[in-house]
């Protein structure tokens, strides 16, 4: 990367740092998860008193986030900003070593552009202590490592998805993924990593209090309504909550539009691993692009998807604009597509517009339309990918 990126991505860090100092939000859980860690873990998927909330995050996590226990809370914000950095840095340079001609010196003009939209997921990232930041940045780097003939590479990279698929349940979308379209080896480093992960506890808590645990999560993730879109929460910016918010304008019972919203996700994800499968083996350009949209299908299905999901967006958007700036008119019409939608979703930013407007463009599902508009344009790029004469040069051998 040139000065000027790293100068661009210093830039967009300063403003996280600060709302991350300022509020403590999601750390509120993570310490009460802690000091029961070493107490009485299987208390944590009972409900917590005050405004701990619920624990929706795996077995696993429970003890990676014990060591915040013995760190004073006025300092676990400072802790929490480590991993949050390092993500963020990560991130970006995964998305160098997949999407290299975004960093172009001549696009510094799509930079700004990329600016307008990346403060906001990554700064709601910072100021809730939110955890989708490394969530993201750990499927990216595993996608990386997973590319390369090593095997130890390969093992980690399949470690650190299965990691991420069982911390927080949603991630398994892209597991699958991986598992639909990797070879034989990677498969098994997939299944046996997720294996090690999910039995974890076991070696602290026995099999009953494993088996109790798993429960208590399952409990947790399926009877909670207050974040569940499938019942209209407003805030909710995601393909499910915009068809509940339909159906309720319209009088549809919950059942009926429920069935409704599940079915289309059903459809839409079966039609997404179908193609991941057929295609499996197409050039490496076509494959990225297909990755993105596995990342941004994965948040805009989710029932649970907020703002800061939106970091699942960028590497779609950036795949949009890396094509669309070749300057042809078919690459136009998609990077328009990007555009705007990204338009539409930076305008959701509280500080830009405010509150009230804000709350208006949520209501109005527009965040959830130009993510729409974003996987339209990126559907378009795989057709025109997928187009084009199969290239003559093997494939690596870990994509045969």
């Amino acid at each position: 990367m040139s000065r000027f990126h790293w100068v661009f991505l210093g830039t967009l860090l300063i403003p996280c740092w600060i709302i991350g100092f300022k509020y403590f939000v999601d750390l509120k859980t993570i310490y009460k998860v802690a000091e029961l860690a070493g107490t009485n873990p299987l208390a944590v998927y009972h409900d917590f008193d005050g405004d701990a909330g619920r624990f929706f995050y795996g077995p696993i996590f429970i003890w990676l986030v014990r060591p915040m226990a013995f760190v004073p809370q006025k300092f676990g914000t400072v802790v929490w900003l480590i991993p949050q950095t390092v993500s963020y840095f990560v991130f970006w340079i995964c998305l160098l070593k997949l999407i290299p001609g975004l960093f172009d010196s001549q696009k510094k003009g799509w930079w700004l552009l990329l600016f307008a939209f990346a403060i906001n997921p990554i700064h709601n990232n910072f100021q809730s202590n939110n955890i989708q930041l490394i969530l993201c940045a750990m499927l990216m780097l595993g996608h990386v490592l997973m590319g390369r003939n090593t095997k130890l590479s390969q093992g980690l990279g399949a470690s650190l998805v299965s990691l991420a698929a069982v911390i927080k349940i949603f991630p398994a979308f892209m597991w699958l993924y991986y598992f639909v379209t990797k070879p034989k080896q990677v498969k098994l480093f997939l299944v046996m990593s997720s294996l090690i992960v999910i039995s974890f506890p076991l070696m602290i808590v026995g099999w009953n209090g494993t088996l109790e645990m798993y429960r208590g999560l399952i409990s947790n993730v399926t009877t909670y309504q207050k974040d569940n879109s499938l019942v209209g929460v407003v805030d909710i910016l995601c393909l499910p909550s915009m068809i509940a918010r339909i159906a309720t304008a319209v009088g549809i019972p919950d059942q009926t539009y429920s069935v409704v919203a599940k079915g289309i996700i059903v459809a839409i994800s079966t039609c997404f691993f179908g193609l991941a499968y057929l295609r499996r083996n197409e050039r490496e350009e076509y494959l990225v692009s297909l990755w993105a949209l596995g990342l941004a299908l994965m948040a805009f299905l989710n029932p649970s998807t907020r703002v800061h999901y939106f970091i699942f967006y960028l590497p779609a958007f950036c795949a949009v604009v890396s094509d669309g700036t070749n300057g042809t008119a078919y690459s136009r019409r998609i990077l328009t597509a990007g555009i705007l939608s990204f338009v539409l979703v930076a305008l959701t930013m509280e500080g830009v517009v405010g509150k009230s407007f804000n709350n208006t463009l949520e209501g109005l599902s527009v965040p959830t339309l130009g993510a729409a508009i974003l996987l339209l344009g990126l559907v378009q790029l795989l057709k025109k990918l997928g187009s084009h004469v199969p290239s003559t040069t093997p494939m690596p051998s870990n994509w045969q």
